[in-house]
């Protein structure tokens, strides 16, 4: 009862029963929706999807995506985090929101379906399980990032693939 009145999600008692930690668990553990598992066996990267948005112009996506990767999504990936360690539902929502219409407009529709979850969190001020969908999130953007270098970016030099890359935005400390 002590455990539970200081925040705690469960509690069980020695000695314990497969049932009742099953149970305690899916009280507390992140329920998977259909689009989750979906997304889990979709590619990272629809190729033919982006390649619609763009108009069949090859250079101009490969030019979009390495500004995404080497500005927008590192950017909104940090104003995400903090978002969460301030706990701003709303900074949450417009992150996430920002990822995925780009993600979606790049054909990365998996990391756009997990960037509306993460939407969705921030717009009904619900962030409790947002720091779960940020550890999907980059996973994802590694996921696409190297969909990416492998697929849309092969014709590109040594040089040009290595500016692919995800990294933490700058801050001006």
């Amino acid at each position: 009862e002590r455990c539970l009145a200081a925040g705690m999600d469960g509690y069980l008692s020695k000695p314990v029963k497969q049932a009742e930690l099953e149970a305690v668990l899916d009280g507390i553990m992140p329920q998977q929706d259909n689009s989750s598992q979906e997304a889990a066996t979709a590619p990272a990267l629809d190729l033919n999807a982006a390649m619609e948005i763009f108009g069949g112009d090859m250079e101009l996506y490969r030019e979009a995506v390495e500004i995404f990767f080497a500005d927008d999504y590192p950017e909104q990936l940090g104003n995400l985090k903090k978002a969460l360690d301030n706990n701003d539902a709303e900074g949450v929502r417009n992150a996430a929101h920002s990822i995925k219409g780009a993600a979606r407009s790049l054909g990365g529709a998996i990391l756009g379906e997990i960037a509306l979850e993460l939407e969705t969190m921030g717009r009904e001020a619900d962030i409790s399980r947002a720091g779960i969908w940020l550890g999907k999130l980059e996973r994802a953007g590694e996921d696409f990032a190297e969909s990416v270098r492998k697929t849309a970016l092969e014709t590109r030099t040594p040089q040009k693939l290595s500016l692919i890359h995800i990294s933490e935005p700058t801050r001006p400390y």
